[in-house]
């Protein structure tokens, strides 16, 4: 196969990613399909693919990825905004603020009424300061790996983490993560919340904000002015920029056949949609502008 065929393969895509799968996952899925399919019998081509914003594995929506060159545009999603919808549960924190994960700490709720919601949400609007979470999710570990990761884990994860168990070794583990050593801040923009539902433990809110803005620490941030703690139940980013859930394609459509005419249409809307801001931030110094 020719190297100018697979050269093509390159743009800004948006897919649909489910809850339960890592965004590592999915960006390794892409390579592979790639890698694969253009398989020429003397050379792998595997391209450079990345996303701007990765969502947390317990978390569903859309993820924007790039693919070769025009990956080097994925980094004008921070001067766009996101939509997310967000389930909260008050009462319990977890260690990393999925509501299944293993709870760290429990505080009365009852207290909390719809008006102290409200107030709370109104509190958040506007550009602030953003603490970000202690914990990062990584990328879930091959089996070749183990031998090599294995102190480290041991380091990052704590005494509590039983590091014999399977699901902690297994290479499908998408929920890996590790504790950060330093507190880092960020200044986030929120233009609007909007309260679906309220439902004692369960809250439902419709958040429009800023690439930049993170939700698990406005979760964390907002049930502590509710005087309580709160996990995720349920996180769908339903916009991220231009694209929105209707843009997005599946897993399944990774095959070149449908991939290739989707990163031809999608690209061009990106590109148009952030071209206003491509002044703000140099291309020079980077070396996958030739990609």
């Amino acid at each position: 196969m020719s190297r100018s065929f697979v050269s093509r393969v390159k743009g800004i895509v948006p897919i649909y990613k489910e809850a339960g799968i890592s965004s590592f996952t999915i960006l390794k899925w892409i390579k592979l399909h790639i890698a694969y399919e253009n398989f020429g019998g003397k050379h792998w081509y595997i391209p450079h693919v990345e996303s701007y914003r990765n969502l947390e594995p317990y978390a569903s929506g859309v993820c924007t990825v790039g693919i070769g060159g025009p990956s080097l545009y994925i980094k004008y999603l921070q001067f766009c905004d996101c939509r997310y919808s967000v389930k909260i549960k008050m009462g319990q924190s977890t260690t990393n603020d999925f509501y299944k994960s293993d709870i760290i700490d429990t505080k009365p709720f009852n207290h909390v009424n719809l008006d102290d919601v409200k107030n709370a949400c109104l509190s958040f609007i506007g550009s602030h300061i953003q603490v970000m979470p202690f914990v990062t999710f990584r990328e879930p570990c091959s089996w070749y790996e183990l031998d090599t990761l294995h102190n480290e884990e041991a380091d990052n994860y704590g005494e509590n983490r039983d590091l014999t168990s399977p699901n902690f070794w297994n290479g499908e583990d998408q929920m890996r993560y590790k504790v950060r050593d330093v507190v880092h801040h960020r200044r986030v923009t929120c233009h609007s919340i909007e309260i679906t539902d309220f439902d004692p433990p369960d809250i439902s809110l419709e958040i429009f904000c800023g690439t930049t803005f993170v939700i698990r620490s406005f979760v964390k941030d907002l049930c502590e002015k509710l005087g309580t703690c709160g996990s995720i139940v349920k996180l769908e980013r339903t916009q991220e920029g231009p694209f929105t859930l209707d843009h997005c394609i599946d897993k399944t459509d990774l095959y070149l056949k449908y991939l290739k005419p989707a990163l031809q249409t999608n690209t061009v809307f990106y590109i148009d949609h952030v071209r206003q801001h491509l002044d703000k931030l140099p291309f020079y110094g980077d070396k996958r502008i030739k990609k």
